[in-house]
């Protein structure tokens, strides 16, 4: 809800888009090209069914450069987090292509995006200015691991697998 929030405030007061049609609040521990979809969710719900629901704590805003920047929430990786994504780092890497070196386990920075798409640079001074004044250090309750894929205009769920541990 507190994303949403601020999604919904963003677009009010900044005009910025809340992102891909489709896209829910979340936090990435694996990106790669593509996958092979019959092993990967076989390996996400098995991960699912012995991992219990969470809690990690986010603190500030960040930003990540470039033509295109993207502004996060950081999650703060705490041990719980950093098992279950090395653990699925390890399984997945051999069932996808392509496995983006930013997602490995030594370079990994969980963080739910918050702003990527319109973030014309005449908008960032105003718009940092309003989310340094935000309260930004949630807990946030991880209750669920998902399979999706981004395209250039929404986002496609594959399976969705509640933590049950």
């Amino acid at each position: 809800a507190r994303v949403e929030r601020l999604w919904d405030e963003m677009e009010r007061e900044f005009a910025i888009a809340k992102g891909y049609p489709g896209a829910l609040p979340h936090f990435t521990v694996h990106l790669a090209g593509a996958y092979d979809l019959e092993p990967t969710g076989a390996i996400v719900e098995d991960v699912a069914r012995t991992r219990a629901p969470f809690i990690v704590p986010t603190t500030g805003f960040g930003v990540f450069t470039g033509e295109l920047p993207i502004l996060y929430i950081p999650v703060v990786r705490t041990r719980v987090l950093d098992d279950l994504h090395a653990h699925l780092y390890r399984l997945l890497t051999g069932h996808c292509t392509e496995p983006e070196p930013y997602y490995a386990p030594e370079r990994w920075m969980p963080h739910i995006t918050i702003g990527q798409m319109g973030l014309a640079s005449e908008v960032l001074p105003a718009l940092l200015d309003w989310l340094a004044r935000e309260p930004l250090s949630w807990e946030v309750h991880a209750s669920t691991l998902a399979i999706g894929a981004e395209s250039d205009v929404s986002v496609e769920f594959f399976g969705t697998y509640p933590l049950r541990g």
